[in-house]
């Protein structure tokens, strides 16, 4: 007979949409399997890497903190380059975590913890790193977190957080129970961003409907500059320095350096409707070094782009994709764009930075935009 993660998992992959509302039903279906089969479980915690400030950081992608858009932060990192708490250790080391104190007590109550796993602490040449100790996002009084890494296409993009109120010890039904809710959940989380996403997009253009003249940009012009938290920083850095020397033409809104790195229709609603031009880097490395893959979360974000280029409602003119070499097939709805290739060189896979930077010139001078100067 199927498990709960089991079915769950098998209806995460058939799923089309969801919404909050379903999201927040099959949590709490999913809370109270835990409580009547396992242990009373205090909350179900679900994480999602960012960057803010150029440090990289974790956000409460859910459940939210006072309200639908209030999303609680802290740094991977403290100040003297120790982890900060569990979730950040799981996150950057990329392997489940079963963590307990060695006395059995709070977890908020001890800096000695164990990993009933095995995966913890990291080995460091002759010598183990000692697990950092024990931060709460939402209330403190747990015995038992179970951390695993989510993942999209091989990619780890967050964490999810079962925490317990009890010493809880682990065996291979539970371990194969919780790696499938964690598979559901990754699944899930992206169906009910990417619905979200179509809702308030949606929304937002009907909102141009009643303008009297939609096209017309008023102020600056300005590009808006999408990519993937995991794509190569090189590649990053090249597209940034191009379009910063434009300045004295248009203004870059770079969405990895929004205020709010959750909601990313409130970075559409007041910068992507309203921009000239739309710069994505689509890709990310695979696991198999060399091998690149689309990131489906940036991918999502180009197609809606391209969706409001083609509305003719808004001032955007064009959409400049960025890919690299090897990185498989464009979707078809996509490839009318400008796409860019990225070449990579030798066996270190070396940036051709010269040919990315004189391809993006290029594209950017085709662009046939009136580029008002800055004041």
């Amino acid at each position: 007979m199927a498990t709960f993660g089991k079915r769950l998992k098998d209806f995460a992959l058939s799923a089309d949409i969801i919404s909050d509302q379903s999201f927040e039903r099959i949590a709490q279906h999913t809370v109270t399997y835990l409580n009547k089969k396992l242990s009373p479980i205090e909350q179900i915690i679900i994480a999602v890497q960012y960057v803010k400030e150029g440090k990289p950081g974790l956000f409460g992608a859910w459940p939210k903190v006072n309200g639908p858009d209030t999303y609680w932060e802290h740094n991977i990192y403290n100040d003297d380059g120790t982890y900060y708490g569990h979730s950040s250790y799981v996150l950057v080391n990329n392997k489940p975590g079963w963590f307990v104190t060695r006395e059995k007590n709070i977890l908020n109550q001890s800096t000695d913890y164990v990993d009933l796993l095995g995966n913890y602490p990291i080995e460091l040449g002759d010598r183990n790193e000692s697990i950092p100790k024990f931060a709460a996002a939402l209330g403190e009084e747990f015995k038992t977190s179970i951390i695993i890494p989510l993942r999209n296409e091989g990619s780890i993009y967050g964490i999810i957080n079962f925490e317990f109120k009890e010493y809880i010890e682990p065996n291979e039904e539970w371990i194969k129970e919780f790696n499938l809710l964690a598979e559901a959940f990754q699944i899930l989380y992206q169906c009910r961003k990417i619905y979200s996403m179509q809702c308030s997009a949606t929304e937002s253009i009907i909102s141009t409907l009643g303008e009297s003249n939609p096209q017309i940009s008023i102020g600056t012009p300005f590009v808006v500059l999408f990519s993937p938290q995991d794509g190569c920083t090189d590649v990053k850095a090249e597209v940034q320095d191009v379009l910063d020397r434009y300045d004295n033409h248009f203004e870059v809104r770079n969405w990895q350096y929004a205020q709010n790195p959750g909601n990313i229709m409130q970075f559409v609603r007041e910068n992507a409707l309203k921009a000239t031009l739309a710069v994505v880097y689509l890709s990310q490395e695979k696991d198999t070094r060399g091998e690149f893959v689309d990131n489906p979360n940036t991918l999502y974000e180009a197609g809606l782009l391209d969706g409001i280029k083609e509305t003719q409602t808004t001032p955007l003119k064009a959409v400049i994709l960025i890919r690299e070499e090897n990185s498989g097939t464009i979707p078809f709805d996509l490839q009318g764009n400008r796409i860019i290739t990225v070449v990579r060189i030798g066996t270190d896979l070396k940036l051709n930075r010269d040919r990315l930077k004189n391809d993006l010139h290029n594209q950017l001078q085709a662009i046939e935009v009136n580029w008002q100067s800055k004041n």
